[in-house]
């Protein structure tokens, strides 16, 4: 589709607008947890903007800075900032944002979206380098407002920024599209059973809990109260749960701490190695949860694709004989002794001539299409397997003889009338026998796949090319 200037020039204001509004809202709420005249904390806006470019591009555009810009401006003036040191101030802002933002974007999207536990390095060096370049205009602005010698105040600078990049900048990768997050939705909407949801809520609960008494007993070792608990949560939840909870983890700490709810006694404020030590062990803590919830992705990742490989014909995608039995057993479950059920059995006619005369890369294709076809003329919740060769199933739950006649019918006709590209301008026709049986709760179902079987051998010898169901009550 032509997309023309002005729908070009509309988006980019959109996107800075979106930009500043976004800014202006961590930046307020950085300003807000400064424990002194200039040093937020926890300063959010420079690794969520970072976050926000990185996994939408579409938003580093020349208005996009623009609109960063005016974000940072807005929020520091209508706090009370002086206009120079406002300025100063985004200008330091912005060096690490850009340079976190140029670094990733030449790093691969597996390590962007914190895919494998390498990307954990990759985040640390981009972090580095994002709260070194911020470091160096907040020594600047150090220098010029405070007096203070140029290595002390970078350092001030780099460590609260390489903090609020650690534990800011993985809950940006890793946040869910959209229809992640629908997809989130249904799944806690599926939530009913009880058990369920308790053994989903455990986790969160315990972290809870531990920070609750992390308050209460206070004392050293409060910090490291919630650890097991954010351990727990990153072998059950996803990556983004456990980057969004070790956030929490992470700003509760420092901003507890700082506001006095949560007192250390061997800490003193006041002093900058004190402060410095806190924030390097806040740091080390975010990133221990970190790694675990990567790798138990990756590992949860590699376990679904061999459950995949073991339950799926690697040709036509379909549930192999093993998987089709298993699922179709557990549909067929809730079935009420009134509620009618189908087995169809599905055999390609003359599929042996088709390997003779196109050879088994076009009979390969040919099984394919007629997979494609046949998923859809199905319902939902119907169950279709490839059993053999060019063999298939069907299980088809709560449907009677003539809406199971109907589906059938569906197949045979739509197959027999698609001619199958098989490449290089060639294309197949072929036909497909379907045999099958409708029948009560609780028949068994490898009896029934027998009576199908005959039926589909009786649709052979009647001609091929039609439906053959019959009653097994």
């Amino acid at each position: 589709m032509f997309v023309t200037p002005a729908a070009t020039w509309r988006d980019d204001v959109k996107a800075g607008c979106w930009v500043a509004v976004v800014v202006f809202l961590a930046a307020l709420l950085g300003i807000f947890t400064r424990p002194t005249d200039y040093l937020a904390s926890l300063w959010p806006a420079n690794a969520l903007l970072v976050g926000l470019m990185v996994r939408n591009p579409r938003l580093a555009t020349p208005l996009g800075w623009i609109g960063a810009v005016i974000g940072y401006v807005a929020a520091d003036t209508i706090t009370g900032g002086g206009l120079f040191k406002t300025v100063m101030l985004t200008g330091a802002n912005l060096m690490g944002v850009s340079t976190g933002y140029l670094l990733y974007m030449r790093i691969s999207n597996e390590h962007r979206r914190l895919r494998v536990p390498r990307s954990v390095l990759y985040l640390m060096l981009v972090s580095v380098a994002s709260a070194a370049a911020s470091g160096v205009g907040g020594a600047v602005v150090d220098l010029i407002f405070f007096h203070e010698g140029p290595f002390p105040a970078w350092t001030f600078w780099f460590m609260a920024e390489l903090v609020s990049y650690v534990i800011i900048l993985p809950v940006a990768l890793s946040a869910p599209s959209w229809r992640q997050w629908r997809t989130l939705l249904n799944y806690l909407r599926g939530m009913s059973r009880p058990e369920q949801f308790v053994q989903q809520c455990a986790p969160v609960a315990a972290f809870i809990l531990c920070c609750i008494a992390g308050v209460l007993i206070g004392g050293p070792g409060a910090v490291m109260f919630p650890v097991a608990a954010l351990l727990w949560c990153a072998l059950s939840y996803s990556l983004f749960t456990t980057t969004l909870m070790t956030l929490i983890f992470s700003s509760w700490t420092l901003l507890a701490i700082s506001a006095r709810y949560l007192t250390l006694s061997s800490i003193d404020l006041n002093l900058q190695p004190d402060m410095q030590s806190l924030r390097i062990g806040v740091l080390l803590l975010a990133l221990s949860p970190l790694i675990v919830a990567i790798i138990s992705s990756v590992r949860n990742e590699l376990l679904r694709n061999v459950q995949y490989l073991a339950s799926h014909d690697q040709l036509s995608g379909l549930l192999n004989r093993r998987a089709f039995n298993e699922l179709a057993v557990e549909r067929l479950k809730p079935l009420l002794e009134k509620d009618f059920f189908a087995v169809l059995m599905l055999d390609i006619d003359h599929f042996k001539k088709i390997n003779d005369a196109w050879g088994h890369a076009g009979g390969d294709q040919v099984l394919v299409a007629f997979a494609d076809i046949a998923s859809s003329c199905l319902r939902e919740g119907d169950v279709f397997g490839r059993i053999g060769g060019e063999e298939f199933a069907m299980v088809l739950p709560n449907c009677s003889l003539e809406e199971a006649r109907g589906i059938a019918e569906r197949i045979r006709q739509t197959y027999a009338a698609t001619p199958i590209d098989i490449g290089e301008g060639r294309s197949v026709s072929s036909t497909v026998s379907i045999g099958g049986a409708v029948a009560l709760p609780p028949e068994d179902l490898e009896s029934l796949l027998l009576v199908a079987d005959r039926s589909l051998y009786k649709a052979k010898h009647l001609g091929r090319d039609r439906v053959q169901l019959e009653e097994a009550l």
